[in-house]
């Protein structure tokens, strides 16, 4: 669901940035991926996979190596066609999926840490940040932008964002069904004696 309203960013996204002004307006959205935040950031920060979900990005490119987790600094650059302009984005803050000090999951009497991790880009007086927190069966991924300066942008959706969801839960679903597949070849028990022991018993 889309949110807008006015707010200081300066306490409201974690702390990441250190600016005296307030945003005149700020869109915000979540959804729910059924994978692993190790995953899912890895996803959202490497630029080849950008097209993959967003229609309007055909190419993006930064100068940090693609196999390294992206840094304060980190530049960035997409186009909608090869024959467009590129647009340029600077990373102002990320950090990789940590471990919290402070919270726990507890689900049918087990408990694991919970993870959280951000990634925050910038163009001048235009924001956006992916946040990222573990839930016991996957990840949320919350998705926020704003201009500092009360600019006008042609604002995200709820849509490109679910995108994101399907390809990354199809992508996983593929690796799983291959992993099972070998599993199966080594074991000699049928890929539908084992999906039916997965579906009941919630384990493979």
């Amino acid at each position: 669901m889309t949110e807008e309203n006015e707010f200081d960013y300066d306490t409201q996204v974690g702390g990441a940035l250190k600016h005296n002004k307030k945003a005149q307006k700020m869109f915000k959205f979540s959804t729910f991926i059924r994978a692993n935040i190790f995953i899912v950031y890895d996803f959202t920060v490497k630029p080849e996979n950008t097209s993959k979900w967003l229609p309007f990005v055909m190419q993006e490119e930064r100068d940090r190596d693609a196999d390294l987790a992206p840094e304060q600094g980190t530049k960035y650059r997409n186009r909608p066609d090869e024959n467009s302009a590129w647009t340029e984005y600077v990373v102002i803050s990320a950090a990789a999926p940590r471990r919290s000090d402070t919270e726990k999951l507890r689900h049918r009497g087990w408990e694991s840490p919970v993870y959280h991790a951000e990634f925050t880009l910038s163009r001048g007086t235009y924001f956006c940040s992916y946040e990222y927190k573990t839930t016991y069966d996957g990840t949320i991924l919350t998705y926020c932008e704003w201009d500092t300066a009360g600019n006008h942008f042609d604002p995200f959706s709820q849509d490109l964002l679910d995108n994101c969801k399907h390809v990354i839960e199809a992508a996983c679903a593929e690796k799983d069904l291959r992993n099972l597949y070998s599993r199966c070849v080594r074991s000699g028990e049928s890929v539908l004696s084992a999906w039916r022991r997965i579906y009941y018993r919630g384990a493979v």
